[in-house]
């Protein structure tokens, strides 16, 4: 089994593969309560402690040229608290993975259709997207991250 993991200070995307099959993804938002550990807490929780898993990889927080950044670098700091407390409490062998390293460059959308495009029909149906139509992007991105960490991306 593997947990991918598309982390926000707040929230995280979600992934779990089972046999290199989406079992499920979904959004993990603990509503700005708890910090990082009741984060991590969460997560954990919603992979059900499960000690069958194998790996957990989860996006790693990289600095960008300035041009290139979008908000205030020092945020992160906190989603490197937060991946440190995910690796600390989710059963399984954790790695990180930078976001230049599994998906590139690629723009947003081109990106999404593309890891959508790597699923069958019954593994789109697996995604609990949230309430909030604009964060579902970290969903798909924790589905790429368990589909790059497959070898199907």
């Amino acid at each position: 089994m593997i947990v991918a993991i598309d982390p926000g200070v707040h929230a995280c995307g979600v992934a779990v593969f089972r046999d290199a099959v989406l079992e499920r993804a979904e959004y993990i938002d603990i509503l700005h309560q708890g910090g990082p550990v009741a984060l991590a807490r969460a997560v954990a929780a919603w992979t059900g402690g499960a000690t069958a898993i194998g790996r957990v990889v989860v996006e790693k927080p990289q600095v960008y040229v300035r041009r290139l950044s979008k908000g205030d670098p020092n945020d992160l700091i906190d989603l490197a608290v937060v991946v440190g407390a995910l690796l600390a409490t989710v059963q399984g062998v954790g790695e990180t993975v930078l976001p230049q390293r599994w998906k590139g460059s690629v723009p947003k959308d081109i990106m999404n259709a593309r890891i959508l495009g790597r699923l069958s029909d019954a593994e789109k149906q697996r995604i609990v997207y949230p309430k909030r139509k604009t964060l579902g992007h970290n969903v798909v991105d924790s589905v790429g991250i368990g589909l790059w960490a497959l070898k199907r991306l």
